[in-house]
């Protein structure tokens, strides 16, 4: 008796564990999901959106190509361009851009890309195409 009630908490406990992770990795983020080019939507500090208009000439476009490489430009508040070349890899659904410094964890979220660096959040969004 006392091992039926065992097994059976234990087959509940598994099913619930199941359910929970299933929609956990219906979220995660694929390649396909970060590869092509983004550019700066806008920026959030202390629980406030900038968009990334208001902070011309500011900008930073990221390239995500499908062969594991990226290359991200940055114009600062000088006007001044900065260009890094990146690897990058998926895990977990996180991007992962690699260079020579390290390597930084990005989010994709309802169609954007989230990067938190220090304590602001860059939020990027697909680049127009004209």
């Amino acid at each position: 008796m006392f091992m039926r009630r065992l097994s059976g908490t234990v087959l509940s406990v598994l099913l619930l564990l199941c359910l929970l992770a299933a929609p956990l990795s219906a979220f995660a983020a694929s390649a396909s999901d970060y590869i092509g080019t983004w550019e700066l939507d806008s920026v959030i500090y202390d629980g406030y959106s900038v968009p990334a208009r208001v902070l011309d000439p500011f900008r930073i476009t990221m390239i995500i190509n499908s062969d594991n490489t990226g290359h991200l430009t940055q114009i600062n508040e000088e006007g001044d361009t900065e260009e890094v070349d990146v690897t990058w890899y998926i895990q977990t659904g996180y991007l992962f851009l690699e260079d020579e410094e390290g390597n930084t964890s990005l989010t994709y979220i309802d169609g954007k890309i989230y990067w938190n660096v220090e304590n602001l959040t860059y939020v990027f969004a697909r680049a127009r195409r004209y």
